[in-house]
């Protein structure tokens, strides 16, 4: 997995802003990473591009029910968009907590009032820091995995971005063209060899896929049905 600055400096590399070996100056490399960033934000909104994720480990607080998610938070990581799974680590064995959505949430407490190990947790993609609620109140300092959809993260220049090495390279190929075309160079070659690093993405998430148990290693098969 490459850095932002990485991708920044081999794209510029890429579409001749600056020479082999080169580094562009302060102005032009965050002019990029911000082109970088709008362009994460727009292939994230198409269902068959998937969004960096992140996977984090930390301790819950005894006692303390609420979290807040994000640099400078308790749990400090990129702010997710979601949360996909949250496991605890209970007499040794990870064990993951059902997620509920805010209604749930709500009637399941008024029914619910009993103490012993968090069960429940929700997370709200509240700006700019994330809030992650987890119920009962934890007894002791539980340590955590985290598994998070960061979609539509900002990154800075020394952030991993979080892709597998196939997106990581049509991100490269396609923030080229667009440094290219804005600095008007003749991009033609390089839109073709981005459009097909795209699709090539697109196809391969675009069909059944596994699923995998990441604390278990265990695997099954399914499809996506409309």
């Amino acid at each position: 997995m490459a850095t932002a600055r990485k991708v920044v400096d081999d794209a510029l590399m890429l579409c001749g802003a600056v020479g082999i070996g080169q580094s562009a100056n302060s102005t032009l490399a965050e002019f990029t990473l911000q082109r970088l960033n709008d362009l994460s934000a727009q292939f994230a909104l198409d269902e068959l591009w998937i969004s960096p994720s992140v996977q984090f480990q930390g301790n819950l607080v005894a006692g303390q029910t609420r979290y807040t998610v994000g640099s400078g938070g308790d749990i400090a990581t990129t702010r997710p968009e979601s949360i996909v799974s949250l496991a605890i680590n209970i007499g040794g064995q990870y064990v993951p907590l059902e997620q509920l959505n805010n209604s749930d949430w709500d009637n399941r407490l008024r029914v619910i009032s009993v103490g012993g190990d968090p069960a429940y947790f929700r997370y709200l993609a509240t700006s700019s820091l994330g809030t992650l609620d987890v119920y009962p109140a934890p007894t002791d300092g539980n340590s955590f995995y985290l598994g998070a959809n960061v979609q539509g993260a900002q990154y800075e220049f020394a952030d991993d971005m979080g892709l597998p090495t196939a997106y990581e390279s049509a991100l490269r190929y396609s923030l080229a063209v667009l440094m290219g075309d804005s600095i008007g160079k003749d991009v033609a070659a390089l839109r073709a060899q981005a459009e097909k690093m795209v699709a090539r993405v697109k196809r391969g998430n675009d069909r059944p896929r596994v699923l995998v148990n990441e604390w278990t290693g265990a695997s099954g098969n399914y499809e996506e049905v409309d």
